[in-house]
């Protein structure tokens, strides 16, 4: 598979993904989570703060919410959108962790299995942090051995370097 075909397919991919979670994302009711994060929203930047050091839960979902809704409005779909977006974006994030491990057509698959996932499409349609903290996680894996393969071959840089100076001089 080329490049160029693996792009596309990753991106229809995402937008199979993406349309799964827009579909009826609407039809339930906020329920009462949903609705304390949508409260927590009309306070201040402060405000968030001293009313979530209580609860177990950090506050950046709320302030990534805030700045959501202050861009796209607190309706049931705007609200929910964000937590769409996060989960669809994670498929790009799923290929390359599995693409590691897994051949291309392997990882196309781990890939749809993902988006057609029951929990998963449950839990992007509501206005809570599961979706945002599967991005960030998978990022940070992401990001993560990214850096060790680079130490790696900035290591083998290193030794081999040290061979060809030990053989010039």
């Amino acid at each position: 598979m080329t490049k160029k075909t693996e792009k596309i397919l990753l991106f229809l991919l995402f937008l199979f993904c993406l349309t799964l979670r827009l579909a009826f994302i609407t039809q339930k009711n906020l329920w009462f989570d949903e609705v304390f994060s949508w409260n927590l929203t009309l306070g201040s930047f402060y405000e968030i703060i001293v009313r979530t050091s209580n609860d177990i839960h950090p506050p950046l979902f709320y302030f990534v919410l805030k700045l959501w809704n202050f861009a796209f409005g607190d309706s049931i779909f705007a609200m929910r959108l964000l937590s769409a977006l996060f989960c669809s974006s994670s498929v790009f994030l799923i290929y390359p962790l599995a693409k590691r491990v897994l051949s291309s057509a392997n990882s196309i698959i781990v890939v749809l299995l993902y988006c057609i996932s029951p929990l998963n499409l449950y839990y992007s349609q509501e206005v809570r942090m599961a979706a945002m903290n599967l991005f960030l996680n998978l990022s940070s894996l992401y990001f993560l051995l990214k850096l060790l393969d680079e130490e790696r071959l900035n290591k083998l840089r290193s030794r081999f370097h040290g061979l060809l100076h030990d053989r010039v001089f």
